[in-house]
């Protein structure tokens, strides 16, 4: 009879599960991180592309009576890395596809379960974020590579005897090995880095000087944040323009030579980027 109550549980949890819209509403977000990037365009791919970006989480308020995320945080500030588990909020839903296009091999496909691309069957996502510090209900985080905003459902801490595994028994396929590595040279003008420089304090919302703007553009232009059409047109530069913290930052991709099998051999070198006050502008591309 037990064993029988059980499976019928667990008929009645699945069914539940593939609800679609009643499954949705099961995860109700913890907090909406805000981040230094408003909008996809140049949002890291991966954290680890730029180690310089910020974040703050406000975490609450936590379901449950009288359940404080104080408590909730006890034991948290011995942890470097947290696990941040989101929802890909600003994906539009649209059929299945089992194959998706991977950036870095310039539009080639590859089964969406061996990327970590943002279309996939349920709109989740995992990333690993740097702590910074623990300030009453808010994270200070960094080495994010978040949309401002998006929702965040739960924290996990990073524990390398249990996420890391032996070196020796870890594989990736030829297509990821340079993984990680610029996908284009980096310039900044002097008037560009003036400008950065110029900027006061208070010019800044959550990153903390100029150094760290400088080192955030680099850092997401390096990873050459074009759509996968654009980046394997021929020839194909073009300018484009983004919000990034406080700033509007514009750029320009130079074509460069490409190498054998298609590869790009450096490209988009001698990009420029020139700084200025203010935020709202729409971004291009």
């Amino acid at each position: 009879a037990w064993w029988a109550a059980r499976r019928a549980a667990a008929g009645r949890m699945t069914a539940g599960l593939r609800g679609g819209k009643a499954a949705a509403s099961l995860l109700t977000p913890i907090g909406h991180i805000e981040t230094v990037f408003p909008r996809k365009f140049v949002t890291p791919r991966q954290g680890t592309y730029s180690p310089a970006t910020r974040a703050r989480l406000r975490v609450g308020p936590l379901p449950g009576q009288n359940v404080q995320t104080r408590d909730a945080f006890a034991g948290l500030t011995g942890f470097s890395h947290l696990w941040l588990l989101f929802s890909f909020h600003q994906i539009a839903a649209q059929p299945m596809r089992p194959k998706v296009q991977v950036p870095r091999l310039q539009g080639l496909r590859k089964g969406v379960f061996a990327t970590r691309s943002p279309y996939r069957p349920n709109p989740i996502g995992l990333t690993l974020a740097r702590l910074d510090a623990v300030r009453g209900d808010t994270l200070e985080l960094s080495g994010v590579d978040l949309v401002d905003g998006t929702p965040i459902l739960d924290i996990k801490p990073y524990i390398p005897a249990y996420d890391r595994p032996d070196p020796a028994t870890v594989t990736v396929p030829d297509w990821v090995q340079d993984a990680g590595r610029p996908l284009c040279a980096v310039e900044v003008e002097p008037p560009a880095a003036r400008d950065a420089e110029a900027l006061p304090p208070e010019g800044f919302r959550l990153l903390r000087n100029p150094g760290e703007l400088l080192q955030t553009i680099r850092d997401v232009l390096a990873a050459d944040p074009r759509p996968a059409y654009r980046q394997k047109r021929p020839g194909d530069g073009g300018s484009y323009e983004f919000d990034l913290d406080a700033v509007t930052v514009k750029c320009r991709f130079e074509p460069a030579a490409r190498g054998p099998g298609g590869a790009a051999a450096a490209r988009g070198a001698d990009m420029f980027d020139d700084v200025q006050e203010g935020v709202g502008e729409e971004a291009e591309g």
